[in-house]
C-alpha cells in the first residue's frame, strides 16, 4: 500500500490526484487498511489534511469525529483540521468546537481555529467553547490570553451571556490567572460582591 501511494503521490503511476474516493476504495478494499492506517499513510505521502479528509470521507466514514480523531493521532495542526471540517464535512462552528474538543484539542487551539477558520468574534468563540463543554476557567483563559479581555469583561460576559453564578465566575477568573485585585474588582462591579 505504501509503495502504491508513493507511486501515486510522485506521479509514477497514472492516477488522478483528485480521485479521492477511488484512492480510499483501493486502500480499504484491496489493501485492507483501517481508517487510522490510511490517514497515517496519506500523511506520510505528503497529502494535506484536506486531501486526507476528502479521501476518507464517505468510504471509511461520514463521521467528522472519527476523521478528526485519526488526524489528531498524526498530530495534525488544529487549524488545518478545522478547515477540513468546514470544507469537507460542512460542520458549523459549534460542531467543529465539539469535534475538536472530543479529539483532545485544547480550548486555546479550538479558539484559534474558530476565529481564523470560522471568523468568529470573541463572544461567539466563547459561546461555542461553552457549548462544547470547556470549563469556565478554560474559556476565561482564552478570553484573557487570546482576546485581551479584562477580568471585568469576562465576568460581565459570563453573567450576562452564559448566566454563570458568581462563585463559578470567581473561580474561573482565578483559574485564568487574573490578579487577586482584578478578580475582586470584577466580582464587585459585576456581581456586587464585597459591598
Amino acid at each position: 500500500a505504501k509503495t502504491w501511494i508513493e507511486g501515486v503521490a510522485s506521479g509514477a503511476f497514472q492516477w488522478a490526484s483528485n480521485a479521492y474516493q477511488d484512492t480510499a476504495r483501493v486502500l480499504k478494499d484491496v489493501y485492507h487498511l483501517s481508517l487510522d492506517e490510511t490517514v497515517s499513510l496519506l500523511n506520510e505521502a505528503g497529502k494535506t489534511v484536506e486531501e486526507i479528509g476528502k479521501t476518507v470521507y464517505g468510504i471509511y466514514t461520514i463521521s467528522a469525529t472519527e476523521v478528526t480523531n485519526a488526524l489528531q493521532k498524526i498530530n495534525a495542526l488544529v487549524d488545518q483540521v478545522g478547515s477540513m471540517l468546514k470544507d469537507v464535512f460542512n460542520t458549523s462552528a459549534d460542531q467543529a468546537a465539539q469535534v475538536l474538543k472530543d479529539a483532545g484539542y485544547t480550548a486555546d487551539q479550538v479558539a484559534s481555529t474558530l476565529t481564523s477558520i470560522y471568523n468568529l468574534s470573541a463572544d461567539q468563540t466563547a459561546q461555542a467553547l461553552n457549548a462544547a463543554g470547556y470549563t469556565a476557567s478554560q474559556i476565561a483563559s482564552v478570553l484573557k490570553n487570546t482576546f485581551g479581555w479584562s477580568a471585568d469583561q469576562v465576568a460581565g460576559f459570563f453573567k450576562n451571556t452564559l448566566n454563570l453564578s458568581g462563585d463559578t465566575v470567581n473561580t474561573a477568573l482565578q483559574g485564568a490567572g487574573y490578579a487577586a485585585d482584578q478578580v475582586k474588582s470584577a466580582m464587585q462591579s459585576v456581581y456586587d460582591w464585597f459591598s
